[in-house]
């Protein structure tokens, strides 16, 4: 083990990992496994102690101060935390003390299987390193197990091809659903009207055929409905759902939709919290069910007052251009083009580029030794696929930049985002490394090629490093990219 992550446990999954009695049982023998194997921190925070000393119940009280020598204690923080006030409740302040402490690097990661934590940290800006247990999982697979870490095979089919599999366990919860609801119709009465529509879903398959993850899309009104949207257990947080975002945003696109909306359970809070993070909003509660909608209007809307990175995430596909925004050509290999956009050019009936690693086809990490010297949340990275094509194929919309050294803190940046395991990281980490966390934001349906860059920038020879552009550079690069 080259490094050590400290993951800091929230209080209310102190209890579990030891009861083990949680319908992810096997995640969280997972993940201590994996953590205590290569030698990471599994700590906890004071305010967890203070927290189960409010607990009445002595006797339940002395078994989960017991629990806590499992782990590794955090020092008292040297400074208060700010964001708690004198009114603030005592289970809010302490969750605000342990996000601070992470927000002040005492840990690279929090684990937490609390929904309001996880909101609290989006609030704040957290979110990428606060992780459900599955999640932690996961990316422990990618750093010490990268093999266990396989992308499901994923497919655009025709509803009608589910029809023979609709007996199996996979659909259980869907009907369920629908009878729960009380729908004048039944899951399986309403699938088969979808399969004699026409209508068409995407789907992820094990490496038996089995089918793991579903989502029907539909579109009226120009406006394009995910429907029946559901990822196994065993097959979540390998950014299935991501993937079948990413191809929505894009069918969206092509067929002119002013919105794209889905329903989710009215408690089913990490869904919508995840959906939130891309763009998604609430707009009515009814029946049990939240409807969350994202807009995607036709035209650009006046810039947004909370910035261009928020404008990218809300507005996507328009993202800013004015002259106080950066842009930047940035030269790439095929093979890390393909890590990077594993939906790009995607072969035929399927949304990925076969045998890529399971990456978000969204959110990514870009790493690199360049000359770059800054970028701001809401500058564009222009992406140039060298040696095969050599052209500006993508466009990523920056969300954050730094320079980093140390191993841990390079895997905590990148997290989820990349798929480069523990040696991999402690190699780029042996000198200083240029970290771009960024958004895709588009792929030009006419990558542009070197001649034309060329022309348009005023440069010869091979694009070998990260080159800035003008305005009216970018302008022609963008209107080349989309003619």
């Amino acid at each position: 083990m080259s490094f050590r992550l400290g993951f800091l446990l929230d209080t209310h999954l102190l209890v579990p990992l030891q009861d083990a009695c949680t319908a992810l049982e096997d995640e969280l023998k997972a993940f201590l496994r994996l953590a205590k194997t290569a030698g990471h921190d599994l700590l906890y925070h004071p305010a967890t102690v203070r927290e189960f000393q409010r607990d009445s119940n002595l006797l339940r009280l002395q078994r989960n101060l017991l629990r806590l020598a499992h782990y590794t204690p955090l020092p008292p923080a040297e400074t208060p935390c700010p964001w708690n006030k004198r009114d603030t409740p005592d289970g809010a302040a302490c969750d605000n003390e342990i996000l601070y402490a992470l927000h002040c690097n005492a840990a690279h990661a929090l684990v937490t299987e609390d929904p309001a934590m996880h909101a609290r940290a989006r609030e704040l800006r957290l979110q990428d390193r606060v992780y459900i247990i599955q999640m932690a999982a996961r990316w422990l697979e990618t750093l010490h197990e990268p093999r266990a870490c396989a992308r499901p095979d994923s497919v655009d089919r025709p509803v009608r091809d589910l029809l023979p599999a609709l007996s199996t366990p996979f659909f259980d919860s869907l009907r369920a659903d629908y009878h729960a609801e009380s729908r004048p119709w039944q899951f399986n009465d309403w699938l088969e009207e979808q399969a004699q529509a026409g209508q068409h879903a995407w789907c992820s398959m094990d490496a038996q055929g089995t089918l793991q993850a579903l989502c029907v899309y539909v579109v009226a009104d120009r406006i394009l409905h995910l429907r029946a949207l559901k990822v196994d257990l065993a097959a979540r947080s390998r950014h299935i759902g991501a993937l079948f975002l990413a191809a929505a945003f894009r069918h969206a696109r092509m067929a002119a939709c002013l919105q794209v909306q889905i329903q989710v359970g009215a408690t089913d809070y990490f869904l919508q919290q995840w959906l939130a993070d891309f763009g998604f909003e609430i707009r009515a509660t009814a029946g049990g069910n939240t409807l969350l909608v994202k807009e995607q209007p036709a035209l650009a809307p006046a810039r947004c007052e909370h910035g261009a990175l928020d404008y990218a995430i809300r507005y996507f596909p328009h993202f800013c251009t004015g002259e106080e925004i950066q842009s930047f050509l940035v030269p790439i290999a095929p093979e890390q083009h393909n890590r990077l956009f594993p939906d790009y050019l995607p072969q035929q009936g399927q949304l990925f580029v076969a045998d890529t690693p399971p990456l978000s086809p969204i959110k990514q990490a870009y790493l690199c030794r360049s000359d770059l010297k800054d970028a701001k949340p809401g500058d564009l990275l222009l992406f140039y696929r060298s040696k095969d094509e050599k052209a500006v194929t993508s466009i990523g919309v920056v969300e954050h930049f730094q320079v980093a050294q140390d191993p841990a803190a390079l895997a905590s940046l990148i997290g989820r985002r990349s798929s480069y395991n523990c040696d991999e990281i402690s190699a780029l980490a042996s000198r200083p490394v240029k970290v771009l966390l960024f958004r895709t934001a588009e792929h030009f349906p006419r990558a542009v090629r070197l001649d034309q860059l060329q022309k348009i920038c005023d440069f010869a020879g091979p694009l070998n490093t990260i080159r800035p552009l003008r305005q009216d550079q970018l302008l022609k690069v963008l209107a080349s990219g989309r003619t």
